[in-house]
């Protein structure tokens, strides 16, 4: 394979990775934390949209709530980290060069 093929098809191969974490980046995802806690947030760790439940409120122990909220997003963070780089990694598959 000559250097310009290996150059195109490196371009190529970026060409799609930022249009398939550009669609990512976009799309929403829903998370449910223990059926209390409802959120939606964008491939780019923006959050849509954040559902609690009403039995959860309890004006007397905000701390519960501040936790489990705190959790909820922890988790749905934590998720979409792993969702992106499982997309980065299917994209970009390892170059092998002979000799190394």
């Amino acid at each position: 394979m000559n250097f310009q093929n290996l150059a195109n098809q490196m371009k190529k191969m970026q060409r799609e990775m930022e249009k398939k974490l550009a669609e990512f980046e976009e799309k929403e995802y829903q998370y449910e934390y223990k059926k209390l806690i409802k959120t939606t947030l964008k491939g780019n760790l923006r959050i849509v949209k954040l559902e609690i439940n009403k039995d959860l409120i309890d004006p007397e122990d905000p701390d519960t709530l501040q936790d489990m909220v705190t959790e909820a997003i922890n988790e749905a963070l934590s998720d979409l980290e792993k969702k992106r780089d499982e997309l980065s990694n299917s994209i970009t598959p390892p170059i092998k060069f002979p000799g190394f």
